[in-house]
């Protein structure tokens, strides 16, 4: 035994090439790789060039000469004390547990998973340079590259005796590196105990490669700067580059950083971490039990897995299964609250576990007179031992996370950069020395200490704000939430967030600390904590007084501010992204840096057809129905020059714009046939190239900057020579008008798309037609991803066509959907990303992953046609115009929402939803192929239940009058049948007689009868018992799809609704449905209906615009009014404008109709008066289903289901006029400031005082001038 005074001169041993900790006081052993191993040949010729240096250059070269004669020999030694030392300290390494891991990488059609370690191999062997792995926090990014590093070592000594050159690896913890960003590999080198001479040698050696592997680069400081560059890696030739990387630290432009300049694209390779599978888990559980000997078995460990339903996700990381293996033995059996163990309770009874052993780990060692009475002090204080080894921990990552540290060092020169981490760390003498000694770190060498997971420290700093046995206290500005900013410490936020709704009195404290800041500066910083906590934590602020709150520096990103009191509120440099202030007061207040993350609208004279980005993203060219062309500084937004009317003659429009590869060139297409070459820096026309007999569509420049191609009314494509301005080919073979084209990466293909309902594939250098690919429409608009495997074109028919490309042609992949004609497609420069433009004025952003496209988001600001998109080079912003006159900006956010994503709403459009008789549950029903239940309250929904058992989208859904059925009717074409019980909601029964998907159901008010409806225009009525549902009448008399059905309170009327344009009225007796009328009107299919709780009325809404109101008696249905309409447009080229009615809901009280749909409002039309109004002005996306609900203390209430979206309204009665304020909603994704009042506020920029103004905020002192063309 040794004393804890000696411990920190022989806790490492060193073997030559490798060090590694011997003895056993920490969890977890860290391999480093002394990274000074070369092969001989390398050595030698080292050596011959130092020769004639001076004796003491030789005398720094000597200490590298002897372990890399060795290497062999150290290496094998390192593998046997390797495993000695595991069974020494009882501990399982990290390494000796390790499976196999997968990653995610963009392939050839999408995303595709990839065994990580022969990637990796792959980009060795590739000429790429740069290998980026990303992955969120515990994915095992350090031990796989642990594993690699070592893995490589092993080659090195195996090829070293049959190769002259293999590679040489080095591992580099980047959070050990003083300054990351200045020539990282010279200061790991020299600290590794290279002289400058050999590290230049190393570097430029002709046949030595070299392989670095970066760990960590979201562990330092100043992150999002151009890594690559200020490290000057261009200098290793040779080298290989192995970075990794959390995504949440990496911004939009992060390949920017790592990709070696005027390389080619596919010089930067990427991948990230793929979550654990079933099958990995089951194999690392098995590691750990053959090697560790716990007191459970493999299936004791599986089965507890399973019945830990709240932690899936949690469970694909490594980090957690590790100390899940440890504590879960210790927990007993699974009881209900263990069940729902969250993420944080698993850090908390890990570091119980640890700590509980210090009296054994102790007990080990032979301890100084100081050192034993430090620890009868330490055990004697409140608490004990354990809480005051928290208390140090706590303490030491705190001081860490302020410094921008994962680590600390007892050096003088640390100490001096870094007193405070110093001082936590190392002063106190014996009793910080015990403290330490127990504590949950690794240590290197030189002393440094750190957590075995940075999602350690992470945690004690949540744990330090809230630990697990939180009391309410007053906020002080002493408190650790005062002390540091959480705003970029996204896990230390979610740790927050679980303790939020696990605690309400650490809620009430987080209140307390805004609440505070309205009297004292002194905890203004704690206070931003606090919101941008209760923010994340989905806490919405519905009507709250923060008068005069001072949160600086918050994020406000997603948040819900509906009517919020914000006057003279302190929002310096608060982030605001896709929040709702809707009906807000800011007056006052202070909005200087103030992010919105989305830039105004431009407004035009006249409609926009063309816009398009410069690849350099300092220029954006906007051409006009009028004739203009407005070239714009993209930073500024403002027009530096303006083509003022370049064209003459009545055909003057701009179809197209595009700009060269290095942006000096731009080239305009119009309506009076020509093509013209334009000077960017100047704006002088440079060259007209005439040649098409009609006008030009569609404008590109080939990928060297050589070629030019217009497509034409004419229905040909030409290729034009840049330098000479001569046709070089005229390609024919369209029989319409050609509307796009497009070139391939590589510039040897063109591909044309037409109103000949054709895709047309052309060669260029030796021109000729490859390929034809039927459409089966109008395509408007073609693009092809950079690999040249994806084509993506949308038609006149509403659709998007993703394709496949090969060698050959050309397949069909996938189909997706639009409201109205699609008339621009593009897909981003690294293939990442869909972008689609609609004559149903949407833009949508689409993801693209292995198994085609998914639908990201969808942005709707446009009132009118989307004409043209575009997107810049660094893939931050979309730019669209429109037949509205404006050009619209919408921000990228990314593979991964980084506010507050939809966890528990839906992640599609929400079809229809349901109120309990109670008014306690609301079922919805989703395209995302999900059924939710969730418990409603005064403050909203909270998800109570998850149903994934349909195979396709959910149509509809209905709570039965008696509370004890859940139904669900799905296009899988079944219906399921959920029985609602006080142990749970379970699965009773599936009934599949539909011969296609189910539209619509109902449920007598007596709980006996069953009605469902399908797409095969049918109805089916079924029995309802305690038992389940039994078939007994099939009707068919609709010709068309059966979108509604209601039951009328009476029991007397079954009224549905159908696509055939008709609503029909079916009278119910014992015996069944028999119909009894047919009610004729609408002009448009009859999507939604609705009857009144006395039974005397019926509504029913239309795609035609409108609603008919219905009167009910013992003889039927009489027409007694029809509302709407009043936004009612024509069809156009045979596709409707889609205002149409797909949602009614009569009020409880039956004086209120309430009614929404394409055209993203929610009117109120009065049944006693001619009262009428719309409620949700400024509301984003259609609405596809609407319900009343009466609160228990009175309040009105509407629920609203949108493009994956739900929402909760208060009504409130005022004189002549009803109110609507959000109380709650599933997630939020679009900036809303309809009636947000700025009056009088300070430091709100122009830009974002144009943009509030175009949202609909008010009482702004408007500027001179508009950003106008």
């Amino acid at each position: 035994m040794f004393p804890i005074s000696e411990a920190r001169s022989v806790t490492q041993n060193s073997y030559g090439l490798i060090n590694i900790s011997v003895y056993g006081a920490h969890n977890e052993s860290t391999v480093n790789f002394d990274a000074r191993a070369l092969d001989p040949k390398v050595v030698e010729a080292l050596m011959q060039s130092f020769e004639k240096s001076q004796e003491n250059q030789r005398k720094a070269l000597q200490p590298i000469l002897e372990p890399l004669a060795k290497l062999g020999v150290d290496a094998d030694r390192f593998k046997q004390t390797y495993k000695s030392h595991l069974e020494r300290s009882g501990e399982v390494d990290v390494l000796s547990m390790y499976v196999p891991v997968q990653g995610i990488k963009k392939g050839q059609q999408g995303e595709e998973t990839v065994e990580l370690e022969a990637e990796l191999e792959r980009f060795f062997a590739s000429e790429a340079t740069v290998f980026l792995l990303q992955g969120v926090a515990g994915t095992g990014k350090s031990t796989f590259n642990r594993h690699l590093a070592l893995k490589k070592l092993e080659d090195y000594q195996r090829l070293s005796q049959t190769q002259n050159d293999p590679p040489l690896v080095f591992f580099i913890e980047l959070r050990s590196i003083e300054n990351p960003n200045k020539q990282v590999i010279e200061q790991f080198l020299q600290g590794q105990g290279f002289a400058s001479e050999q590290i230049e040698l190393l570097r430029t050696h002709l046949h030595q490669r070299c392989i670095f592997i970066f760990d960590g680069y979201d562990e330092i400081k100043e992150r999002n700067r151009n890594f690559y560059d200020l490290n000057e890696l261009w200098q290793w030739e040779k080298a290989k580059f192995v970075i990794t990387s959390r995504p949440e630290y990496l911004d939009t432009n992060y390949q920017a950083y790592f990709r070696p300049k005027k390389a080619a694209p596919d010089a930067l390779w990427e991948a990230r971490m793929a979550p654990f599978s079933a099958q990995q888990r089951s194999n690392y559980i098995e590691n750990y039990v053959n090697k560790s000997n716990p007191p459970w078995t493999v299936e004791q460990y599986e089965q507890a897995f399973n019945e830990l339903t709240t932690l899936s996700k949690e469970l694909e990381r490594p980090v957690v299964l590790r100390m899940l293996l440890q504590i879960l033995p210790e927990l007993g059996e699974m009881n209900p609250n263990q069940k729902a163990l969250t993420l944080g309770a698993i850090y908390e009874h890990y570091f119980q576990k640890w700590w509980g052993n210090w009296q054994t780990r102790l007990g080990a060692i032979a301890l100084t007179p100081n050192e034993e009475e430090a620890k009868q002090e330490l055990s004697e204080c409140e608490g004990g031992f354990i809480q005051q080894g928290f208390t140090y921990i706590e303490s030491c990552a705190v001081e860490l996370t302020k410094a921008g540290l994962t680590s600390a060092q007892d050096h003088p020169n640390f100490k001096k950069r870094n007193r405070e981490v110093h001082e936590v760390f190392f002063t106190g003498g014996a009793r910080t020395r015990l403290l330490r000694f127990n504590a949950p770190f690794q240590m290197k060498q030189k002393q440094h200490y750190e957590f075995s997971h940075k999602s350690m420290q992470e945690y004690l700093v949540a744990r330090a704000i809230c630990a697990p046995d939180f009391e309410a206290i007053e906020p002080h500005p002493e408190d650790v939430l005062n002390q540091l900013s959480l705003v970029k410490e996204p896990v230390i936020l979610d740790f927050l967030v679980e303790r939020v709704k696990g605690k309400p009195q650490f809620k009430a404290y987080l209140h307390a600390w805004i609440e505070a800041s309205k009297d004292s500066n002194a905890v203004n910083l704690g206070a931003a904590n606090a919101m941008t906590v209760l923010v994340r934590a989905w806490v919405q602020f519905w009507k709250m007084n923060l008068n005069g709150i001072r949160i600086p520096g918050a994020d406000l990103s997603h948040g819900v501010f509906d009517s919020a009191q914000l006057q003279r509120a302190d929002l310096k440099g608060v982030r605001a992204y896709s929040a709702w202030f809707r009906g807000a007061d800011m007056s006052d207040a202070n909005l200087a840096g103030i992010e919105f993350g989305e830039k105004p609208a431009l407004e035009m004279d006249s409609a926009v057809w063309a816009c398009c980005y410069s690849l350099d993203n300092c220029w954006l060219a906007v051409g006009t129905r009028g004739g203009d062309i407005y070239l714009y500084d993209t930073q500024a937004l403002e027009p530096s020059y303006t083509l003022k009317r370049p064209l003459t003659g009545s055909r003057r429009w701009i179809n197209g714009i595009a700009f060269s590869p290095n942006s000096q060139w731009m080239v305009s297409g119009s309506g009076d046939g020509l093509v013209k070459l334009w000077s960017v820096s100047t704006g002088q026309l440079e060259r007209k190239f005439n040649g098409h007999s009609d006008e030009v569509l569609s404008v590109e420049f080939s990928p060297d900057g050589q070629l030019l191609a217009s497509g034409s009314v004419d229905k040909s494509v030409k290729l034009w020579s840049i330098n000479t301005g001569t046709l070089q080919y005229t390609f024919e073979g369209h029989n319409a008008m050609v509307q796009s084209i497009v070139f391939s990466p590589d510039g040897q293909r063109l591909v044309s798309g037409s109103k000949d309902q054709t895709i047309k594939l052309w060669a260029v250098r030796m021109p000729k037609l490859e390929c034809t690919l039927e459409f089966g429409e109008i395509v408007l608009g073609v693009s092809l991803s950079s690999d040249g495997k994806w084509l993506a074109s949308g038609g006149v028919d509403s659709t998007v066509k993703l394709w496949t490309l090969s060698s050959t042609g050309a397949q069909l992949h996938q189909t997706l959907k639009h409201d109205g004609i699609v008339k621009c497609v593009l897909i981003s420069s690294e293939s990442k990303w869909l972008v689609t433009g609609a004559f149903d004025n949407k833009v949508r952003l689409w993801k693209l992953v292995s198994t085609g496209a998914l639908l990201h988001q969808t942005f709707e600001w446009h009132s009118d046609k989307v004409m043209c998109i575009s997107m810049s080079s660094d893939r931050r912003w979309i730019v669209s115009g429109s037949d509205d006159k404006t050009v619209k900006f919408w921000r990228v956010t990314g593979t991964e929402w980084r506010g507050h994503s939809p966890r528990d709403g839906h992640s599609d459009l929400v079809s229809s939803m349901s109120i309990s008789s109670d008014s306690k549950w609301l079922a919805t029903g989703s395209w995302d192929k999900t059924v939710k239940l969730w418990a409603l309250s005064s403050t909203g929904a909270q998800l109570h239940q998850t149903f994934n058992d349909h195979g396709d989208s959910v149509r509809s859904v209905l709570i039965s009058p008696d509370g004890k059925w859940l139904a669900s009717g799905s296009e899988d074409k079944t219906v399921k049948l959920w029985e609602l019980i006080s142990t749970g909601t379970r699965l009773h029964q599936t009934l599949d007689a539909h011969s296609d998907g189910v539209s619509s159901i109902s449920i007598s008010p007596d709980n006996k009868w069953l009605a469902t409806g399908g797409w095969d225009g049918i109805i089916k009525l079924w029995t309802l018992s305690s038992a389940g549902a039994q078939l007994h009448q099939t009707l068919n008399e609709h010709r068309d799809l059966v979108r509604s059905m209601s039951f009328s309170p009476d029991g007397r009327w079954l009224a549905s609704g159908s696509k055939d344009k008709t609503a029909k009225l079916w009278m119910l007796s014992k015996t069944g449905l028999r119909l009894y009328q047919t009610l004729v009107g609408h002009s448009g299919p009859v999507w939604s209906l609705s009857i009144s709780s006395d039974s005397k009325w019926l509504a029913t809404g239309s795609w035609d615009g409108t609603v008919k109101l219905w009167g009910l008696d013992k003889i039927g249905a009489q027409l007694c009014q029809t509302f709407g309409g009043r936004h009612r447009e024509a069809l156009e080229d045979g596709v409707a404008r889609r205002n149409g009615v797909l949602s009614v809901s009569i009020s409880p009280d039956n004086k209120w109709l309430a009614y929404g749909g394409w055209n993203k409002k929610v009117e109120l039309q009065s049944l006693d008066t001619a009262e009428y109004q719309v409620i949700t002005r400024g509301f984003v996306g259609s609405i596809f289903s609407i319900i009343w609900q009466k609160t228990d203390g009175g309040l009105t209430r509407i629920l609203i289901g949108g493009e994956s979206v739900l929402r909760i309204f208060q009504l409130e009665r005022k004189v002549n006029y009803w109110a609507a304020s959000l109380v709650w909603t599933s997630h939020q994704n679009q900036l809303s400031v309809t009636d947000l009042l700025l009056r009088g506020v300070q430091g709100l920029s122009s830009e974002n005082i144009h943009l509030l103004i175009q949202k609909g905020a008010t009482q702004v002192s408007e500027p001179t001038s508009a950003p106008k063309a």
